[in-house]
């Protein structure tokens, strides 16, 4: 089998795994049609048991509520109000009436027994109902009958709800056990037709992939190495094996090729020019075999020229010119070179005579024959040379005669110097007398800054004082607030207990109303209690206000207090800076004076230096001169020099 896979075709072998994956598909959607006709059947189940369910449900509620209106008709029918007594039984027995219809309609047997205890209940009612409009007694009596039917048909109802929930749980566990039998049997079916689908796959991929990778493989280990000896292994009878075949007969014309071209290159590299490509080539391989011999052929030509150009170089003859015959790169090449002799022949020579101008001392010859590359850079880097060296001997020039002329303007200010000097010494004795006077400034002041210093800490002892006094304040205040809402929740508690009490008075009086004769004097009661109430809620109203009252003014104190809290603090921090800033004057002054002392201690040492620069001035007329005489000669020389 594996042989026969082998030898099939690349497509036939990419079509079995999707094949194979197809069948497993379609024995898959069989086997989830059968069991989606099972789990059909169970979901009916369990939708009818909740319908059955959700009508006992109603069932039961609607007798609960038809009850309780019976007993609120009985209720309006004892206080006279008949009519409204009618409306409410005639509501439900409306519903009622609705709910037995739907029960008669309903097909489940659980259903279809409620049905006579629903008509026996409801015809009860309506007898009690209908006894009590005339005798309320009676119809009370006859609503026991009423409630013995009403409690049968409840358990009757709660019976058939327990049923169906039981029947809707079951189904429920029926219905998830078979989900989840479903579920297992999909996830198996398909992991059993993903994994042989991938195995086939895989086995597919294997039979294609293998030989290609090895083909890969050998013509990457060829481009890698240029081994174009190397051949492909055959190894199936489909495309890729035939492929195989093919690029080995190329590799084989390519190998032949190369080695011939291998050979003459080789020669050509090595000097010889006599080895050419013989071997019979066909197509792109016999132009490259045309080309390569041509191009020896021309190689050889261009060389044997550009040798005896090189010949006339070394031997210093720059008018030699070549007469090669070639075309393309190489003519270009010997057009370059014979451009290279002729450039190499003007610029050297102009050169020349420019240097032979500059022996003579003429700076203003210029090099003028045409160049490129770095026949320009030379030509530009001597012309600047040139003109650098022409700037320099003219700003030597002018500096010479600058020199000799600040020299004789340095000997006047030297005078001026030695003048200045004498005065210096005056002024350094006045400032003197003046710097003694400032210390003792300094002295009184610095006493007075300290005297001030005492009082601003004093103040600031006073403010932290008044401030303690106002934290206390500020302290009884908030508890005054704080028992104001104490107060004032009390209050609240009593109003609530009037409202409350009033409210019993008002019950009270109606019991005291159907009491009738009996009840006079327990009216006469509630309505003081009433009254009693409506005073105790006034005063508990005017109290609140009062005590509203006094906690917005307990706040509007604490308000007070906390600015002028504030306003203190201010005062004590701006009484806190002025102290600094005090001590910081002091702490200056004491430092001027220290400073003072050093500059008188300084004046003298500045006196002494004043009287050593009159000394220099006179080494420095001396020197001034020396000056003068150099840059005389100097400029002497420089003259002989042309620059333009």
């Amino acid at each position: 089998m594996m042989s026969s896979f082998k030898s099939l075709g690349i497509a036939a072998k990419i079509m079995v795994a999707p094949a194979v994956i197809a069948l497993l598909l379609v024995f898959f959607g069989l086997f989830s049609s059968r069991n989606t006709s099972e789990l059909g059947e169970m979901i009916r189940t369990f939708q009818s048991a909740s319908d059955e369910g959700k009508l006992n449900q109603e069932a039961e509620a609607g007798v609960h509520a038809l009850h309780a209106a019976v007993y609120r008709s009985l209720a309006l029918i004892s206080i006279k109000n008949e009519a409204k007594a009618e409306k409410v039984v005639a509501e439900q027995l409306t519903v009622m009436g609705e709910l037995q219809r739907a029960l008669e309609a309903d097909t489940h047997t659980t259903t279809q027994t409620l049905v006579p205890l629903l008509a026996a209940y409801e015809a009860k009612v309506r007898d009690a109902y209908d006894a009590a409009t005339s005798d309320p007694n009676l119809g009370a009596m006859m609503l026991q009958d009423a409630d013995k039917a009403y409690e049968e048909l409840v358990l009757t109802l709660q019976g058939g709800s327990a049923q169906s929930r039981m029947t809707e749980q079951k189904t429920s566990r029926e219905l998830d056990s078979m989900q989840v039998f479903m579920q297992s049997s999909q996830t198996i079916v398909l992991l059993v037709a993903v994994v042989l689908g991938l195995f086939i796959a895989l086995i597919a991929g294997r039979r294609i992939a293998k030989p290609l990778q090895h083909m890969q493989s050998r013509l990457a280990e060829i481009e890698r190495t240029g081994d174009l000896s190397m051949r492909l292994n055959r190894e199936t009878d489909d495309e890729v094996g035939r492929t195989a075949d093919s690029v080995n007969a190329l590799l084989q014309s390519i190998n032949a090729g190369v080695n011939e071209v291998n050979k003459a290159v080789t020669a050509v590299a090595a000097g010889d020019f006599k080895q050419k490509i013989s071997t019979d080539l066909r197509g792109d391989l016999a132009q490259m075999k045309a080309a390569v011999n041509d191009a020896i052929d021309r190689i050889e030509s261009t060389m044997s020229g550009l040798d005896r150009m090189m010949g006339a170089l070394s031997a210093g003859h720059f008018s030699m010119r070549l007469e090669v015959n070639a075309q393309g790169a190489y003519a270009h090449t010997v057009k370059q070179a014979q451009q290279t002799m002729m450039a190499l022949d003007a610029m050297l020579g102009d050169v020349g005579n420019t240097l032979a101008a500059v022996a003579q001392g003429n700076l203003a010859v210029r090099v003028t024959a045409q160049g490129q590359g770095d026949l320009l850079v030379l030509k530009d880097n001597l012309n600047q040379s040139l003109v650098s060296l022409s700037g320099a001997m003219q700003a030597i020039r002018t500096n010479a005669r600058q020199v000799a002329a600040a020299a004789s303007e340095s000997s006047h200010a030297v005078g001026q110097i030695a003048d200045g000097a004498q005065n210096q010494t005056h002024a350094i004795s006045q400032v003197a007398v003046a710097v003694r006077q400032t210390a003792a400034s300094v002295v009184e002041v610095s006493r007075s800054t300290e005297q001030a210093s005492l009082k601003s800490r004093h103040s600031v002892m006073v403010m932290r004082d008044g401030l303690m006094k106002i934290e206390k304040m500020v302290d009884v205040v908030n508890n005054i607030a704080v028992n104001s809402e104490k107060i004032n929740k009390i209050t609240e508690v009593i109003e609530k207990i009037a409202n409350k009490t009033n409210l019993l008075s008002l019950n009270a009086a109606i019991e005291a109303a159907r009491a009738g004769e009996h009840g006079k004097g327990f009216a006469v009661v509630a309505d003081e209690v009433g009254k009693l109430a409506v005073n105790s809620a006034e005063s508990s109203k005017e109290i609140a206000q009062l005590v509203q009252q006094a906690v917005l003014e307990t706040a509007r104190a604490v308000e007070a207090v906390a600015a002028v809290s504030a306003d203190m603090n201010l005062i004590e921090i701006g009484s806190q800076e002025t102290d600094d800033m005090l001590r910081r004057i002091s702490d200056t002054l004491e430092e001027q004076s220290n400073a003072v002392e050093e500059i008188n201690a300084n004046l003298t040492s500045v006196d002494m230096i004043a009287r050593g620069n009159a000394a220099a001035t006179e080494e420095i007329t001396a020197s001034v001169m020396e000056l003068s005489r150099i840059a005389e000669s100097t400029r002497l020389e420089v003259d002989r020099f042309q620059t333009t």
